[in-house]
């Protein structure tokens, strides 16, 4: 029995070998495998065990890395977008005066002769934490919306202004952000 069992495994172990690949992936012939020696069967009146046909294992196909496909992000909403606030943009030393002159205004105050002046310039310092970005001088008189002059505020600190023909009537002068948040604001009057 022992001797059947030695036979047994010799000739799986041949047809195990026969499956084995060579490094080019191409799977060897049997021929050329290792071949275990034949079974001697010491006991010549026992019956010789039947030939076992085995067929050989499929070549392994080449190794692949699996797909892997990460999990799929939870739905979630956008959040909105919101505008740039009125406190990104301030505005510093906000007058009314007759003219600007090297950057500087001249003739402030808060009331105008007519009969002295028709023409009358707000003058602002802006300070944009984005820059550059724009700014409005919205000109209104008696309630009364009439002009609005958008300028380029190109860093920070920055110098601007604004002028418009005036005439007598209370007036007033918004400044707005671009978009169109009020950042601050001056009223003025023109006495006939």
């Amino acid at each position: 029995m022992k001797t059947c069992l030695n036979a047994f495994l010799a000739g799986i172990l041949s047809v195990s070998l026969a499956g084995i690949l060579r490094a080019d992936d191409k799977p060897v012939p049997a021929s050329a495998a290792p071949q275990a020696a034949p079974a001697v069967n010491p006991n010549p009146s026992a019956p010789a065990a039947p030939a076992v046909q085995v067929n050989p294992a499929p070549p392994a196909a080449p190794a692949v890395s699996p797909v892997v496909t990460p999990p799929a992000a939870p739905a979630v909403a956008p959040a909105a977008v919101k505008p740039a606030k009125a406190a990104d943009v301030s505005v510093s030393d906000l007058a009314v005066g007759t003219g600007v002159q090297d950057r500087v205004l001249q003739g402030s105050a808060k009331s105008f002769q007519a009969s002295v002046t028709n023409r009358v310039y707000c003058f602002g310092k802006i300070a944009a934490k984005s820059a550059p970005t724009v700014v409005r001088y919205a000109w209104s008189k008696d309630g009364k919306k009439l002009d609005s002059v958008e300028i380029k505020v190109g860093g920070n600190p920055w110098r601007t202004w604004s002028t418009h023909a005036v005439d007598a009537g209370a007036w007033k002068v918004e400044i707005l952000d671009a978009q169109d948040q009020l950042v601050d604001s001056i009223e003025f009057t023109v006495a006939p």
